[in-house]
């Protein structure tokens, strides 16, 4: 398969100070213009990708997959999902270069919205990155992204004590929603936005970042409309990682493709050699979602 931009240049390998650099877009369908894009911003220095709204089936997703892995570009990429007249809704992925060491973390996905995280293990440190996709035309808390909600809300509240974490993507919400819900109580987080509309269809503020208050000071946001690609702009976000926690993480993966009930929650936590579950009431605390064993219980996948 040849492509138009070749392979971009390898990227110095992160030592624990400077910064990191995210770039984070919905590209309403991912092309050869916006792979050219990638390549271009993939060269002049960006680790990290969130990439909303591919379009792209599992077999185009793999194709890319394939495509940014020879870049040296690792991560977690949930394919669209068929709408059943025709055409694809969603998919997303996020990856990382090797020199920042991405591995999947989890993931968590409705009808081509949701969500999913890679785990960046720097020298002495370690971060959780998200991309996020949530349903349009139902407000935050509709039938769908309340389960995405709450089932993020439930994956950072799991992660290991101390472990920076950032979400990134299309809300499709203003921040002034978000900010006025529970979820960033619930999760003490802290919206990072530039007060500038990402979406020239209606002049609205739908793509922007929130991250664990510990980590909101050590970030910057932008807003680019230099991208091959509208309605929506990009975000460019920098994380000074010289001022991580010197702390570890604990790596996780509940797999269970679709829910079949909100009343009970089902909430894993993983020590060493041990594994307890309890389940709850009232809230929806899933990880990473694929399908659900022969008796119900969804199947464990630690990766």
């Amino acid at each position: 398969m040849r492509f138009r931009n070749p392979p971009p240049p390898r990227l110095k390998k992160v030592q624990g100070q400077g910064s990191i650099t995210l770039c984070s877009a919905n590209v309403t369908s991912y092309n050869t213009a916006v792979s050219s894009w990638l390549a271009a911003r993939l060269g002049r220095g960006t680790q990290v990708f969130a990439i909303q709204e591919t379009h792209q089936t599992e077999t185009k997703t793999k194709q890319t997959q394939r495509q940014l892995k020879s870049w040296g570009l690792e991560g977690f990429y949930l394919p669209a999902e068929a709408t059943g007249c025709g055409g694809t809704a969603g998919g997303q992925f996020i990856v990382a270069a090797r020199t920042v060491g991405a591995s999947t973390l989890a993931s968590y996905s409705l009808g081509g919205n949701g969500w999913c995280g890679i785990l960046l293990e720097l020298a002495g440190c370690k971060l959780a990155l998200f991309s996020i996709y949530l349903r349009t035309g139902e407000g935050l808390f509709g039938s769908t992204n309340c389960q995405l909600l709450g089932a993020l809300r439930g994956c950072l509240k799991s992660l290991a004590d101390g472990l920076p974490w950032l979400v990134v993507g299309d809300w499709n919400a203003e921040p002034s929603a978000l900010g006025e819900s529970d979820f960033l109580r619930a999760v003490s987080g802290a919206i990072l936005d530039t007060g500038e509309p990402t979406y020239s269809t209606s002049a609205s503020a739908l793509d922007y970042a929130v991250a664990h208050k510990s980590l909101a000071g050590l970030c910057s946001i932008q807003v680019t409309w230099d991208v091959p690609w509208r309605p929506h702009a990009a975000v460019v976000l920098r994380i000074n990682i010289g001022h991580l926690p010197l702390r570890g993480a604990t790596r996780m993966c509940l797999c269970c493709q679709d829910l079949g009930f909100l009343g009970a929650v089902l909430k894993l936590t993983m020590y060493s050699c041990a594994l307890s579950w309890s389940v709850l009431a009232s809230s929806c605390v899933i990880l990473n979602c694929h399908k659900f064993s022969a008796d119900g219980w969804p199947k464990l996948r630690v990766g």
